[in-house]
């Protein structure tokens, strides 16, 4: 049974550290600016590390996004879920312990790397309970989703993965939301199709299966992975005479989802679906039951 949130709830979850969280999916710290701490950003690639955690404040700055907040916001971006989710994910004891003090020398900083042990089948329990809580229907799912057991710095853990185009995947559960390089954006062709669907990231993808109620798209379909994939594709999308949009209804998303009508004369936005809503997993999981 779900907890009830109230204010008190939230102010406790809001204690939460930060830098316990992320130690808690397999993400460490890359080096210190004064009282904070500086991280790879959890939301895109990137070369230099620009996500900064100030421990005493409990914030973060990504600034390569240009996204900051508390841990309940970094945990909403990061599994795509809702508030009342992201409260439950951090309502774990364990993440209210204190952490030791973290030290760095120059030589022992090296970024936290996923390495894929084996891919398979979709079988585990958890998994298809996760998916079955995300209102995604195990014959959907297993057309476009595998099992993927994988370490970070030794540490097994196991995730649903959707692969991308240059052959790396996107790894969620219900406690992690990460990628096995090289991290890229996913094209399903349809041969002949003049028309491509946009998405931000595969639940949403595979909640538009859902509510169309289709097994496979009847256009060519893009799922970025990341908006920091969209400036590639505008290129790829010159090639089609339309563009559907189904990118999240949040600053991000109406950013990306300028950028497509500036770079093509015939964008469709097709967020009004899931008004009122941050994306169309978040709409999709309210109002469905898994078919």
């Amino acid at each position: 049974m779900r907890k009830s949130i109230n204010k008190d709830l939230i102010n406790r979850i809001k204690q939460v550290p930060i830098i316990s969280y992320l130690n808690s999916i397999g993400i460490q710290p890359q080096k210190t600016s004064g009282d904070q701490l500086i991280y790879y950003s959890p939301f895109q690639p990137e070369n230099s590390p620009s996500f900064y955690v100030h421990p005493q404040k409990n914030v973060f700055n990504d600034f390569s996004t240009d996204i900051r907040g508390d841990v309940i916001r970094l945990v909403r971006l990061l599994h795509q879920c809702s508030f009342s989710e992201a409260i439950e994910i951090l309502d774990n004891g364990s993440l209210h312990e204190k952490l030791p003090s973290v030290s760095f020398s120059n030589d022992d900083l090296k970024k936290s790397s996923v390495e894929i042990v084996s891919v398979k089948n979709l079988t585990s329990t958890t998994l298809l309970n996760y998916l079955q809580s995300r209102k995604i229907s195990l014959g959907i799912a297993s057309a476009y989703l595998k099992e993927i057991d994988f370490t970070i710095n030794d540490r097994p853990f196991f995730a649903l993965g959707f692969k991308n185009s240059k052959g790396g995947y996107e790894l969620r559960n219900k406690g992690f939301k990460g990628s096995a390089s090289p991290k890229y954006s996913t094209l399903i062709p349809v041969p002949g199709s003049a028309t491509i669907n946009v998405f931000e990231g595969f639940m949403d993808f595979l909640s538009a299966l859902e509510y169309y109620k289709m097994d496979s798209p009847t256009h060519t379909t893009l799922i970025l992975n990341s908006l920091s994939f969209l400036d590639e594709a505008l290129i790829e999308l010159l090639c089609y005479q339309r563009v559907n949009a189904f990118l999240d209804n949040d600053f991000s998303g109406n950013k990306a989802f300028k950028k497509l009508m500036d770079a093509h004369p015939n964008v469709i936005d097709h967020s009004y679906i899931y008004l009122g809503y941050d994306d169309f997993n978040e709409y999709w999981s309210s109002i469905s039951q898994v078919r």
